[in-house]
């Protein structure tokens, strides 16, 4: 995939912009070449702003890599909504993945994306006249089939992980048998609540649950 970032522009109108530096002596082939396979590729054209023109590219991959994912695991949920509902409803599908795109972009494992895994090339132009410079900059992430079911498996297993805590707690119920296991239990569903987004399907049964166990007190 490529994405292109049209960043702020410096005012190019009023002379001529020469190339004044390069990251390398001669452009890498992957610029034009168009070849994606097991890479996001992404442009920022034109920005006055070196450090800036990175985050926003850093900011992109991030987002498309969560978007990655998201995509490959709302179709799966979504095959399985169809068949309960009997309908598909391109709402509630855009809707669900936007909800997991969320929560995939704050997976550790993607915490670790970094431009110093990527291939970095960058040009600076500069305006003698005007004293102003602009930066073409171009990056390559490494991103495979094997690096996005990664984080799928991590997702899945994350969302496993979530529904085994509030399932436990449940049937931890029947065998109370001191105040401590009722705030044990609170604290735990405090707890598995403030993993979960605001919006989490799960977050009515937590509040059921916990008024069930308070009203042992």
């Amino acid at each position: 995939l490529i994405l292109a970032l049209l960043a702020p522009l410096v005012t190019l109108a009023q002379g001529k912009f020469k190339l004044k530096e390069t990251s390398a002596k001669e452009g890498p082939s992957w610029i034009n070449d168009g070849n994606t396979v097991d890479y996001i590729i992404c442009h920022a054209l034109q920005a006055s702003d070196f450090e800036k023109a990175k985050a926003d590219i850093l900011s992109n991959i991030l987002n498309e890599i969560a978007k990655s994912v998201a995509v490959n695991v709302s179709s799966e949920d979504n095959i399985l909504i169809t068949e309960v509902m009997g309908t598909n409803d391109d709402h509630l599908t855009q809707e669900h993945a936007r909800k997991i795109q969320m929560k995939v972009a704050k997976l550790p494992a993607i915490q670790g994306v970094s431009l110093a895994n990527a291939d970095v090339y960058w040009e600076r132009y500069f305006n003698k006249k005007k004293n102003e410079s602009y930066y073409n900059v171009y990056v390559r992430y490494p991103f495979s089939y094997f690096d996005r079911q990664t984080l799928i498996d991590a997702y899945n297993a994350q969302e496993t992980a979530y529904d085994k805590r509030l399932s436990d707690i449940a049937d931890n119920f029947s065998s109370i048998t001191s105040i401590e296991d009722v705030e044990d239990a609170l604290n735990g569903l405090k707890l598995l609540k403030n993993d979960l987004e605001d919006d989490d399907k799960r977050i009515d049964d937590i509040d059921i649950l916990s008024a069930k166990y308070r009203k042992v007190l």
